[in-house]
């Protein structure tokens, strides 16, 4: 949720203070004439320890958080929103690549333009929706340590369109992936809230959609051209933290092919502290007939779903399902959980993210906490001890694990440690690997205003899962955020993994990630940013500066760039080394009108 109000801060000799003015207009409250809203105010401190303070008192052994909030009452005459906003944009870009003859060409300069609507019905209905929307300033993925899996990587939304009320698409499976949305050419948005009642709609014409086909052991991401999204979710409040819902997913590919879902979910809070979620979901799944989208003979002729489908995209259709109940409670000292979660062979989520199936899982997870309110040098020390066992839709086990984990919280300079120990059993490729096992370590700190850092360290027996082998695994990492000037940020990290067979020493594969951000703010409007990215497994370097002026949060210039560098050799030109691959300058300006 997003909205324009007027803000202003002062530093003073004992303190600071600031004042939020916020129009009734941006809201959204019942029509009548005297409000009576629930309401909470919420301050974390960060000094030697983060402090918290709140307006209302929390029981902590209360597990349900707006129940405790405190009210508000003798707000008379005034009126919900309601009205019409345009938000048009116009965007220039130019770009450049390598071209197969390596040398690099630049396309002509090019201008689109967009427009944004959004128009509140009534108090209870909202519209919105974009046309041609781009998403230039958002800043690259937050590059991964990836040598080592097989299944596709969850990167978080960043978009604004899509942010902006995701959390009314959020259920307990991740039945809704809005990046599964990837290059929309049109997007619309509807939400109704009346009284406990909420339903939301989404949906969306892609330009060039993706599709991950999960598996036991594996996913591939493959694009295959346009589709059309629905997405639809209701919702109905149940008394104070108790809910039912219901969630509904439909995409079709121009030129053939779909996938849909259907659900419930709820969550029954049984007392304070004890509470039951569940979601079930059904899948229907009629594959776009393209084997040419996976060029690979073997995958293609693999099978699942105890050998009636084929692993690759030739039109098959069929049904599945997922299901998952938790039970847990939770107290001031305590909380315990049983988790139980199933994916059957053909189950899949093309609006949202599961890159695996065909598995039964059952966890179970004991965590307390002692808060040592008179220690002079520890605030808390908290613990925890989970059990889980995986089988798949034949019975075979497939995984087990136990992990214990001890936190300690520190009083001086926000230190923190976390430690963590592993011990696993897994089938992989139909070979047992037992003894699998990992130590992990990593604390943060800020010692000063100025320097807040940390870094993790693991070690152990792990599975080298394009090998097939057991390797002994080494993952360490390091981050700092430094800002020698109130106007200046400077945030960086490092992380690396390696590993060697446990029986030969043979190094079986290695990774490096880098990244730094540098944030400058010049004035209350004007920003810098610079992104730096390099990744060893790829030999890529990524430079991407972004200048803002930002009049309110919707109304904003950028002009920036992005550039990506590979390590290369052409041999028929002569020249090796960094190389300028891909290359693109960009120019936006959306301005809000509000009518």
């Amino acid at each position: 949720y997003d909205m324009i109000y007027e803000s202003a801060g002062l530093v003073t000799e004992f303190g600071w203070v600031v004042e939020m003015a916020i129009p009734f207009r941006g809201l959204r409250f019942p029509g009548r004439n005297a409000q009576s809203w629930r309401m909470d105010f919420w301050r974390n401190r960060p000094r030697e320890s983060r402090f918290q303070y709140s307006w209302a008192a929390y029981d902590r052994d209360e597990n349900c958080w707006p129940c405790q909030w405190g009210t508000v009452d003798g707000i008379e005459g005034v009126e919900p929103g309601a009205g019409l906003e345009l938000l048009p944009a116009l965007v220039a870009y130019q770009s450049g690549a390598l071209n197969d003859g390596g040398d690099f060409e630049s396309a002509e300069v090019k201008a689109e333009p967009s427009l944004g609507i959004a128009y509140a019905i009534s108090s209870e209905l909202t519209a919105e929706a974009t046309v041609n929307p781009d998403f230039s300033q958002v800043e690259s993925d937050v590059a991964q340590i990836d040598v080592n899996s097989t299944f596709a990587l969850f990167y978080p939304e960043k978009r604004p369109f899509f942010q902006e009320g995701s959390d009314l698409f959020s259920t307990y499976f991740n039945a809704v992936y809005t990046r599964q949305i990837n290059d929309p050419l049109a997007a619309a948005k509807m939400t109704w809230r009346n009284g406990s009642s909420s339903l939301a709609y989404l949906g969306a014409y892609d330009e060039h959609s993706i599709i991950i086909l999960p598996f036991e052991e594996q996913s591939r991401f493959v694009e295959n051209g346009r589709s059309w999204s629905n997405i639809a979710r209701f919702r109905r409040d149940l008394g104070e933290s108790s809910h039912l819902g219901f969630i509904g997913t439909d995409r079709r590919f121009v030129g053939g092919g779909s996938g849909s879902l259907a659900g419930v979910d709820g969550h029954l809070r049984l007392s304070e502290s004890n509470a039951i979620r569940f979601q079930a979901l059904a899948s229907h799944s009629e594959e776009v007939d393209n084997l040419a989208l996976v060029p690979d003979s073997a995958f293609n002729a693999s099978t699942f779903g105890d050998g009636g489908y084929s692993g690759g995209l030739d039109g098959e259709r069929f049904w599945g399902h997922a299901l998952r109940m938790q039970a847990g409670r939770s107290t001031a000292v305590y909380e315990i959980d049983i988790d139980y979660q199933e994916l059957s062979p053909t189950f899949r989520a093309d609006n949202g993210f599961h890159p695996s199936n065909n598995f039964r899982l059952l966890m179970a997870e004991l965590e307390a906490i002692k808060r040592l309110e008179e220690h002079p040098l520890l605030e808390y020390v908290s613990g925890d001890l989970g059990l889980a066992r995986k089988w798949n839709f034949d019975g075979v086990r497939k995984d087990e694990w136990i992990t214990a984990n001890v936190e300690l919280r520190l009083r001086a300079a926000q230190t923190g440690f976390h430690a963590q120990y592993l011990a696993s059993n897994e089938l992989f490729h139909d070979i047992r690997f037992d003894g699998i096992w990992q130590a992990h370590i990593c604390t943060s700190t800020q010692p000063w205003d100025q320097l807040r850092f940390g870094g993790n360290y693991n070690h152990g027996h792990r599975i080298a899962r394009y090998e097939l082998v057991m390797g002994r695994e080494i993952a360490w990492g390091v981050w700092a955020d430094i800002k020698p000037i109130n106007r200046l940020l400077v945030s960086g990290s490092y992380n690396r993994i390696h590993s060697d067979d446990h029986d030969t020493d043979e190094r079986l594969f290695s990774q490096s990630v880098f990244r730094s951000a540098v944030n400058l703010q010049l004035s209350r409007r004007l920003s810098l940013r610079v992104v730096t990215q390099y990744n060893d497994r790829w030999d890529s370097w990524d430079l991407d500066p972004l200048i803002t002026y930002r009049v309110n949060s919707l109304s904003v210039f950028y002009f920036g760039s992005t550039h990506d560098y590979r390590d290369l050799t052409l041999a028929e030109h002569g020249t090796s080394g960094w190389t300028l691959t891909e290359r693109q300058f960009f120019l936006k300006f959306q301005y809000l009108f509000q009518l």
